[in-house]
């Protein structure tokens, strides 16, 4: 067989993992009829997944490449991909399983006793148990890989993207995000990191607890309960605002929001950040009007028939789009 259709791999995953419909299943029986090789690939898949739930060691490879890789798959040009070695189609087999959800890809322990882990989120927020007990939600198109040094007394965590950490305190070892330069130690406490490739801001919220985020060079910053602390990338400088600057952070993680006397242009940008239906004005200048309001965790549809109620509009649906419109009002 000289390749095989992505979207095939798709089917298989879908079937494999009890997520298809019955539609899907009828297209990937009709492609399986169509030769033996079919049937042969569909079956090696099969048994490669099922032994990859029993592997307690892999072998090491680039992540960070197979990570741009599958980003550029996701959200570029449609490709057709031929057949590699049973750990590259293990690979294709986890890369279509984040289409839809993000998923813990490896866990594996090394003869010295560390442990090693990765999750990753492409266009879905993703709740993930590191093998420590810390509990964390990744937000859209994010990555942690995590690792456990027991000799060494310290716990790791490297985000690319966004991520909020919800600590285990009972742990020995010490925990620690690394964010490229930047290190944020938790002091026991729940917080989020927001670490964007190509934003120049790195930015740390904290929950509950406390926080030391730092470099080599920079002692850096310490950070409280409802605190929020900066890292400016291109002059390499903490910043820690007085008055609270950024509105719901987070929400990625629980759908709240809390909105006073703000913009509709910036609630907007918020809750689309959030939720995969957008949310649109149908005039730009509606973005002007300001809004007094709360969600918690409701539906797209309901969050836009509030906002249409409380601003005397109209909300119509246009493709994946929720669309508001109305008469402006002052700014």
């Amino acid at each position: 067989m000289d390749y095989v259709p992505e979207h095939i791999d798709e089917l298989i995953a879908k079937v494999l993992t009890g997520e298809s419909s019955h539609e899907e299943q009828m297209d990937l029986q009709q492609w399986l009829n169509e030769s033996d090789e079919n049937r042969q690939y569909f079956e090696q898949m099969q048994a490669i997944l099922s032994r990859a739930a029993q592997i307690h060691e892999v072998q090491q490879f680039d992540t960070d490449a197979a990570w741009k890789k599958l980003q550029s798959q996701l959200f570029g040009a449609p490709t057709v991909v031929k057949m590699y070695s049973q750990h590259r189609i293990w690979w294709r087999i986890a890369a279509v399983f984040v289409l839809g959800i993000g998923i813990g890809l490896f866990i594996w322990n090394s003869p010295n006793g560390r442990t090693s882990y990765e999750a990753y989120a492409v266009n879905a927020v993703v709740n993930e148990t590191l093998p420590d007990g810390t509990r964390t939600t990744l937000n859209k198109q994010s990555k942690v890989v995590y690792s456990e040094d027991p000799k060494k007394k310290i716990r790791k965590a490297v985000l690319q993207g966004e991520a909020f950490f919800e600590i285990e305190s009972t742990h020995e070892s010490q925990f620690i995000v690394m964010a490229n330069e930047v290190q944020i130690l938790d002091i026991g406490t729940a917080f989020n990191v927001k670490n964007i490739d190509g934003q120049d801001t790195l930015e740390v919220f904290v929950k509950d607890g406390e926080v030391h985020m730092f470099t080599e060079k920079d002692n850096g910053l310490r950070l409280r309960a409802n605190e929020l602390g900066y890292y400016i990338k291109s002059s390499k400088r903490f910043e820690k605002p007085e008055v609270f600057e950024v509105d719901n952070p987070a929400a990625y993680v629980n759908r709240q929001f809390n909105f006073r006397n703000s913009p509709l242009k910036k609630v907007i940008r918020q809750i689309n950040e959030v939720y995969d239906i957008e949310l649109r004005l149908s005039n730009a200048e509606l973005g002007n009007c300001r809004i007094t309001v709360s969600f918690d965790n409701d539906d797209i549809d309901t969050i836009a028939s509030i906002i249409a109620e409380t601003m005397g509009w109209e909300v119509y649906t246009v493709g994946q789009s929720r669309v508001l419109t109305g008469l402006s009002c002052d700014k």
